[in-house]
């Protein structure tokens, strides 16, 4: 599997994962789109936009011959860095009457989320070692 495939397969796991459910909010399962679309959510929560759109546009980049809209290392780095941004967030603006473990609320789409989005940084960041061989 050459790393075409591999980006395109993780960048179609990052954007189904966005929509599997990803938090727990009064013991309502919440995906992506619903965490967004929350009136009851602090205004970070917009920061989860980012996910769908790089993994789209790394998707489509890879798709037609590596021509990426934006910087394609970037876009690879996005879906983590916001993942923990907003795993930050939550921790910090968490309400009082909140259970002590902020990683009970956290459910298995974030985790998958998360660990797709690493791997495809590390594939990126590998691209010019491998461009090599």
């Amino acid at each position: 599997m050459n790393r075409k495939k591999i980006t395109l397969l993780l960048s179609f796991a990052v954007f189904g994962s966005f929509f599997m459910p990803l938090f727990e909010w009064h013991s309502f399962e919440m995906n992506g789109l619903n965490y967004v679309l929350s009136t009851h959510i602090a205004p970070y929560k917009y920061f989860l936009l980012l996910i769908p759109f790089s993994a789209v546009v790394l998707f489509f980049g890879a798709l037609y011959g590596e021509n990426y809209l934006l910087n394609g290392n970037l876009m690879s780095a996005l879906p983590f860095l916001v993942s923990v941004f907003v795993l930050v967030m939550r921790y910090l603006t968490r309400e009082s009457a909140a259970s002590g473990n902020i990683f009970s609320e956290v459910s298995l789409g974030f985790w998958m989320m998360l660990g797709f989005s690493i791997l495809l940084m590390l594939i990126k960041g590998k691209e010019k070692i491998l461009k090599h061989y």
